[in-house]
C-alpha cells in the first residue's frame, strides 16, 4: 500500500517539477511579480539556479524511485536503498557517479543508476552555469550603478510600467523627426533585462540607455542626468509597498535639483494610480496623470460621441501613419506680422496642404492653453507663443519654411 502511494506521489511530483521548470524558462520571464521572493527566483540567475537545482533533485529522486519500483525484482527492491520515496529524496542529496555509488548505496536497477548519473552531471552543470551567470550579473550591476549618462536635453523615464514598450516606442518613433531625443531609463536591477529586451525589439540601442538604481536616490537620478534633461516621466515602481510615495520622493528630489540650477527644466511628469496623491504632487510635478480621471472623462465623452476613444487614441499615438498633436514655438516672422489666430490657421492650412497637411487648433501662452480661441480672446500671435497643431510628423521644419516664405 505504501509502495503504491509513494509511486503516485512520485509521479505527481515529477509532473509538477517539469511544469515548474517549463514555467521558469518560458512564461516566468514575461510575468511581472510584485513580491521580492518570486522576483528573485524567476528573474535572477542565482534564483533560477537554486530553483533548478531543487527541481532537479525532486525530479531525479522521484524518477529513481519509480525506476526501482518498475525495473527491480521483489528481493532487489526490498534491499534497495531507494525503496521508499523519502529514502530516495535523502539519497539524491549526495549524488555521485554510479562508479562510486551514492552516500547510502547505489540504486538497484540500471535505469535508476543511469538517472543518478545524469542527476550528478546535471547538478554540476547547473551549479557551474548559474553561479557563473550570477557572478557576471553582479559585475554588470556594479558597472551599471557606476554608469553615468552625460546627455543634455534628453528624456528620462524613472520606474517600471507594464506598458513600458509602448512608452519607449512613442519616445523613439521616427515620426518625431528633429524632436526625437535620446532616452535614459532608471529601473531596478531585476527590471534591467526587461528594458533591454524592449530596446532590442525597438532596435533603439543608440537612443535608449538603461541604468539600474532607485527612484528615491539622488545619486542614481544624477547618474541618468535628470539635471540636464528636457523632461522626466516618473512611473510607480512595480512591486513597491508604497509606489505613490516613491513617485512623490522622486519628484521632490528632481524639483530640488531643478531649483538649485535655477532652470525651468526638466519638466516633471508624474503618473500615479491613486488619485488621492494628486494634491500632494500638485506643487511639485508640472503634469500629473491619473488613469482613473482620464478613463472617467473618456467614458463620459464616449456617450456623447462613441468614436471619441478611437479619435483620442490616434491623436496620442506617435506613428508615421497617423496624425498627432504637437506643440511648436511660433516662428519669429509670424510674431512680427500681427496675425490673428484665424489668419494664421488659414495660412498654415493652405500652404502646408501639398507637402504634409498641418492644422492649427490652438495655442499656449503664459502657461495657459487656448483651444480654437476667438480672435478677441488671444489677439495677435506673440513672441513666446506655442502653436498647438495636428500633423502627420513633427512639423517645426514645415512651419519655419512657410513662415520664411510668407
Amino acid at each position: 500500500m505504501t509502495k503504491n502511494i509513494d509511486a503516485i506521489v512520485a509521479i505527481i511530483l515529477s509532473l509538477l517539477t517539469l511544469i515548474l521548470i517549463f514555467f521558469t524558462f518560458t512564461k516566468a520571464k514575461k510575468s511581472r511579480f510584485r513580491g521580492k521572493l518570486p522576483r528573485f527566483f524567476f528573474h535572477t540567475n542565482l534564483g533560477k539556479g537554486i530553483l533548478l537545482l531543487v527541481s532537479l533533485w525532486i525530479l531525479s529522486s522521484s524518477l529513481t524511485y519509480i525506476s526501482e519500483c518498475h525495473f527491480c525484482k521483489e528481493d532487489e527492491f526490498n534491499s534497495s536503498p531507494f525503496r521508499t520515496l523519502p529514502r530516495s529524496l535523502v539519497g539524491m542529496l549526495y549524488p555521485a557517479t554510479v562508479f562510486y555509488g551514492m552516500e547510502q548505496g547505489t540504486p538497484s536497477s540500471f535505469m535508476g543508476q543511469l538517472i543518478a548519473a545524469f542527476a550528478s552531471l546535471g547538478y554540476l552543470i547547473v551549479g557551474t552555469v548559474f553561479v557563473g551567470a550570477a557572478l557576471l550579473d553582479k559585475l554588470r550591476q556594479s558597472w551599471r550603478k557606476k554608469m553615468k549618462i552625460n546627455w543634455e536635453n534628453h528624456f528620462v523615464v524613472c520606474g517600471w510600467n507594464e506598458n513600458m514598450e509602448k512608452i519607449l516606442s512613442q519616445l523613439t518613433n521616427p515620426a518625431l523627426g528633429d524632436e526625437k531625443r535620446p532616452v535614459a531609463v532608471l529601473v531596478r536591477e531585476e527590471e534591467v533585462e526587461d528594458v533591454q529586451n524592449i530596446v532590442e525589439r525597438l532596435d533603439a540601442q543608440q537612443q535608449i540607455k538603461t541604468v539600474s538604481g532607485s527612484l528615491v536616490s539622488e545619486n542614481d537620478l544624477t547618474n541618468v542626468g535628470v539635471q540636464n534633461a528636457q523632461g522626466v516621466l516618473i512611473l510607480p515602481p512595480a512591486g513597491d509597498n508604497n509606489p505613490e510615495l516613491a513617485v512623490l520622493f522622486c519628484a521632490l528630489s528632481i524639483k530640488k535639483m531643478r531649483d538649485e540650477t535655477g532652470k525651468n527644466l526638466p519638466q516633471i511628469i508624474a503618473y500615479i494610480e491613486q488619485a488621492d496623491f494628486a494634491d500632494k504632487l500638485s506643487h511639485i510635478a508640472d503634469t500629473i496623470i491619473t488613469p482613473t480621471e482620464t478613463d472617467i472623462l473618456l467614458s463620459a465623452t464616449a456617450l456623447l460621441c462613441p468614436d471619441t476613444v478611437e479619435i483620442y487614441r490616434r491623436l496620442i499615438t506617435v506613428s508615421e501613419e497617423t496624425n498627432e498633436i504637437y506643440l511648436v514655438k511660433a516662428p519669429e516672422p509670424w510674431t512680427k506680422k500681427k496675425l490673428s489666430f484665424r489668419e494664421l490657421a488659414e495660412v498654415i492650412t493652405r500652404k502646408s496642404r501639398k507637402e504634409s497637411p498641418v492644422i492649427l487648433i490652438g495655442l499656449k501662452r503664459n502657461e495657459k492653453i487656448h483651444i480654437n480661441p476667438k480672435d478677441d480672446e488671444t489677439g495677435y500671435i506673440k513672441e513666446g507663443d506655442k502653436l498647438i497643431v495636428i500633423a502627420m510628423n513633427y512639423p517645426r521644419r514645415i512651419l519655419e519654411d512657410i513662415a520664411a516664405g510668407d
